[in-house]
């Protein structure tokens, strides 16, 4: 199977240089030689074909300086590679860092890109004996599964005694090394180990680093170094282990059993930096209840054996503890690590003797911390107490006491992360004789409460200041508890369109006893401090040596930006301290923009902008939306004047949101014009321009209509007509054959909304009719009925014919035209000028002449529908038939009748025309007047002569 690395290098690379050089045999570098190891080569290992079967087989050959290029694969050995001479043995995987390698289920390691090698029994996997220099171990998968419980075995040792230099072993997996069968807590041993103790050794100028360390389950640890013990072990001679310019850096620990890193004796000079540390302490792969056999009668359980579990271990030497001159590690840099999720402590020091440890910029979380059946355990325990193997066993003979108390010096614990550790965060056990004061300020500490935090510190440890926030860069505790911020302003939802002033109510209180020194607020456009900053921290007040500050203060109001500031505080005594966190204590709405002003201001509320009103008492008005980006309008407010922008009617007045009004209670002068003026204000109490409405002027006068065509009177020949006529004011009127009112007509005319109106007529009857006309203005003023604009029309027939040659009657209406006066010739004057004139065009009413045309002449008759009656008068009267039929005295078409009498005017009252007057048409011919009028011919004039005055009826 594949693996999986957290840094994504790969072993082709190494695989192709590989296969390259083994297939074209090429020479190495003037001086050194690079060797090649293949499970499956052939080669003869030597410098003339350097391509060997096994590792060992590689390193025997070697010479000083060589590269031993492993190629992928599976390299179980049984006796111990023995490294003894300076050289690169290099895996597939050299380039890749194994922090954050995830390995593969139950070892199936891939062999065709890991260089793997297995041990198969008891032994060491690699061996630097004699004080090897120079050597580089890299890129390999180191593992023994198969332990035994005598097997204390470790995957790579170094020799005790020697010094070494330039060691660097660096992106191995070192793991697993444990029995898979069968693990009781004794089956393998370190994954790298200096047993000792030591007194001549040193491991300089080296390092371990980019290894994964795991699945160490016996009595094991990641790095286990036994540096010198007292002079007691090493002839009397005072020694130490120096590790100047050695590092163990960038590697994981995890699923280890004792501790993933462990200094005994006298190691100095040592640097442990940015290496993942967890998971260390009692595994649930192993099958047995206990880690081997306690010492000393011990008679606790694995729970509390501070033997295993913990993260990194500074101790002294288990049998040294009682020998006069006792060493313990000094000098040591524990920085930039993560440790966290161990069973028992992040990082534990046992022995009164241990000096110079500086912990800092550590992340040391969640040890100790496992719940029941674990125990809690601390995050830093400097114990005093001697409990490393069992209770009190270092203070020998047990239950022996602890003496030498006085010689632990120089330990600090700053810059770290120290939370959620089981027990407490520092943690100082027994009572040293000396005025030691572990140094543990500037943490963070996982909260602001500084009683918890004065309670995760134990014995002679001072954790004042300490950082009161996450982010670690504000302090607080020196000198005692930090100042308080006391928020009485919880916020301010009124939108400010200036400043204020001091307004705001936020308080300050010491409680530590040095007074408070100053105090500060600063700005930003998001909550948290987030955003942009408006305002840089700026004091409130200085020099304060007060207990408490209270007074109300106020801001940079100009500096703020539109819209919404969050302000947070500080406060500061005169030790220093600093107040807990108090981000965005209140905030700040601020809107200094006026808003836009509506587009328009509309006389009347509808859907146009009205000139005229009605109505006498109320007045009404509507616009369009104001608009302000910032606070928002907040409302509007109307005026109303006889004067543009003039408020004589009604002052200034708040009409809320709403964008229209409607004023009552008013009194209106008609012909008056009145003007609303509206102004949009923003919720921080900014005004816009004002808009002016263009005015609407008061009208409560019907509408009057002249100028009629036809006039009233006239006579028309169709059922049908155009009436025009004008209006005095803009109006759109309507027309109804019955008296209405405007609303109740159905009929409109065009030319609304001006003072020009037609309006096309329809359904007259023949005869005489009434027209009724209504309208309504623009003020609303609509005519309750028609008989305001009545006109009378008479519909008559007309019956065309064509005249005779010669002296006839003929019925003539106005205006006669010239043309047809001179083809009607020269009319004749009969019986004292009472029948005749003399020149028609002087005819103004209808009448019947008497002509004589010399030609045919075509001529129209208006034929009336009902009966028509003629006043008769004594003597003769002139008279004219205008039907197309003749009339009959019989009582069907005409009869007489006496004036002021039922009594008719008989036959013999009337004198036959013939006796009087002879019209002729040159042949003699009397065919215009009959002799008997009992039969009147159609379209003829005749003369009739009555002895009494009377009427004459013609019916149709």
């Amino acid at each position: 199977m594949l693996l999986n690395f957290r840094p994504k290098h790969s072993a082709l690379l190494f695989i192709l240089l590989f296969v390259v050089a083994f297939s074209v045999r090429a020479a190495s570098a003037v001086g050194t030689t690079n060797w090649y190891v293949s499970s499956s080569s052939t080669g003869a290992c030597t410098t003339i074909d350097p391509y060997c079967a096994t590792i060992q087989a590689a390193v025997t050959a070697s010479s000083n300086g060589d590269t031993i290029n492993v190629a992928p694969g599976n390299y179980s050995i049984s006796t111990t590679i023995i490294i003894n001479k300076p050289l690169t043995l290099r895996g597939a995987t050299y380039l890749t860092n194994k922090n954050g390698y995830i390995t593969p289920a139950l070892y199936a390691w891939d062999s065709n890109t890991e260089s793997i090698i297995t041990v198969t029994n008891d032994v060491d996997a690699i061996a630097l004996p004699a004080g090897a220099t120079n050597v580089t171990i890299e890129g390999f998968v180191i593992q023994a599964q198969n332990r035994s419980s005598a097997g204390l075995r470790n995957l790579i040792t170094l020799a005790q005694n020697f010094a070494y230099t330039n060691i660097n072993i660096r992106n191995n997996v070192l793991g697993p090394n444990t029995n898979t069968a069968l693990q009781n807590g004794t089956m393998g041993r370190a994954g790298i180990v200096m047993p000792g103790p030591n007194c001549s050794t040193t491991f300089t100028n080296s390092s371990i680093n980019g290894n994964l360390f795991f699945d160490l389950l016996g009595d094991s640890s990641g790095l286990l170094f036994v540096c010198a013990y007292s002079p007691t072990y090493h002839g009397g001679a005072s020694c130490n282990v120096s590790f100047s310019g050695t590092f163990f850096t960038d590697n994981e620990f995890r699923d280890i059993n004792r501790s993933a890193i462990e200094l005994v004796g006298n190691c100095r000079d040592l640097s442990i930096t940015n290496n993942y540390i967890h998971n260390i302490g009692a595994q649930p792969t192993n099958t047995a209840p206990s880690f081997g056999t306690a010492p000393n009668n011990y008679t606790g359980t694995i729970y509390d054996w501070q033997k295993f579990g913990n993260g990194i271990l500074v101790i002294r030497g288990s049998s040294d503890v009682i020998n006069a001159g006792a060493v313990a590690p000094a000098d040591l840099t524990i920085s930039s690590n993560t440790i966290q999720d161990n069973e028992k402590n992040g990082i534990y020091i046992d022995a009164a003797i241990v000096s110079n440890v500086n912990i800092a910029s550590n992340t040391i979380s969640n040890n100790g911390a496992k719940g029941a059946p674990y125990l809690t355990w601390d995050g830093v325990r400097l114990d005093l107490n001697g409990d490393y193997h069992a209770n009190k066993t270092e203070c020998k003979p047990y239950p022996g006491t602890c003496d030498n108390l006085g010689g632990v010096t120089g330990i600090t614990v700053n810059n770290n992360v120290v939370i959620g550790n089981g027990g407490k965060a520092v943690n100082v056990t027994n009572t040293p004789t000396n005025d030691l004061i572990v140094d543990a300020t500037i943490n963070w500490f996982g909260t602001t409460d500084r009683t918890a935090i004065l309670a995760m510190l134990n014995g002679p440890v001072t954790g004042e200041p300490y950082y009161v926030e996450s982010g670690m860069s504000v302090l607080g505790g020196a000198g005692g508890a930090p100042p308080t911020v006391t928020n009485n302003q919880s916020g301010d939802d009124t939108w400010l369109g200036a400043d204020p002033g001091s307004v705001f109510d936020v308080d300050f209180t010491d409680i530590g006893g040095t007074l408070l020194n100053n105090a500060q607020y600063t700005a930003w456009t998001g909550p948290a401090k987030s955003g942009s900053q408006t305002i840089a921290w700026t004091d409130i007040a200085t020099a304060i040596n007060a207990s408490s500050y209270s007074s109300n203060w106020g801001v940079n109001f100009s500096s703020l930006s539109e819209g919404t500031n969050y302000v947070s505080v500080r406060v500061f005594d005169n030790s220093g301290n600093v107040s807990l966190a108090a981000d965005d204590v209140f905030f700040i709405k601020k809107d200094t923009t006026v808003p836009s002003a509506p587009a328009r201001v509309d006389d009347g509320i509808g859907t146009s902008d009205i000139a005229y009103t009605n109505s006498t008492t109320a007045l009404s008005a509507s616009w369009p939306v104001g608009a302000d980006a910032e606070s928002g309008i907040a409302r509007y407010w109307y005026a109303i004047g006889t004067s543009a922008g003039g408020t004589e009617l009604i002052d200034w007045t708040n009409n809320g949101t709403a964008l229209s009004v409607t004023k009552t209670g008013l009194t209106l002068n008609n012909g008056s014009t009145y003007y609303f003026s509206v102004k949009a204000e923003n919720s921080a109490g900014n005004f816009s321009a004002v808009v002016v409405s263009n005015g609407q002027t008061v009208d409560t006068a019907l509408t009057q209509k002249t100028n009629f065509s036809p006039e009233n009177g006239t006579i028309i020949t169709t059922s049908e007509a155009t009436i025009t006529f004008t209006t005095n004011k803009n109006a759109d009127c309507k027309w109804s054959l019955t008296d209405q009112a405007y609303g109740e007509m159905a009929s409109s005319c065009t030319g609304g909304g001006t003072t020009s109106q037609s309006c096309s007529i329809s359904g007259l009857a023949v005869g005489d009719n009434s027209l009724y006309f209504a309208c309504l203005d623009s003020a609303g003023n609509a005519d309750p009925a028609g008989s305001t604009g009545q006109l009378s029309l008479t519909y008559n027939i007309i019956e065309s014919y064509t005249t005779a040659i010669g002296w006839q009657f003929l019925y003539a209406c106005p205006p006669v035209s010239a043309g047809t006066i001179t083809a009607l010739g020269t009319a004749k004057e009969y019986k004292n000028n009472q029948y005749v004139v003399t020149d028609l065009s002087q005819i103004t009413s209808c009448t019947t002449v008497i002509v004589n045309p010399a030609t045919a002449v075509p001529m129209q008759a208006i034929i009336p529908i009902s009966d028509k009656a003629i006043a008769i008068t004594v003597g003769w009267n002139m008279l004219f038939n205008p039907y197309n039929t003749a009339l009959e005295y019989d009582g069907t078409h005409f009869s007489f009748k006496k004036t002021g009498s039922d009594a008719s005017i008989s036959l013999d009252e009337c004198v036959n025309l013939s006796d009087y007057v002879v019209i002729g048409n040159g042949n003699g011919n009397i065919q215009y007047v009959p002799d008997d009028i009992a039969a009147i011919p159609a379209h003829t004039g005749f003369m009739l002569h009555s002895d009494a005055a009377g009427e004459l009826t013609i019916k149709p």
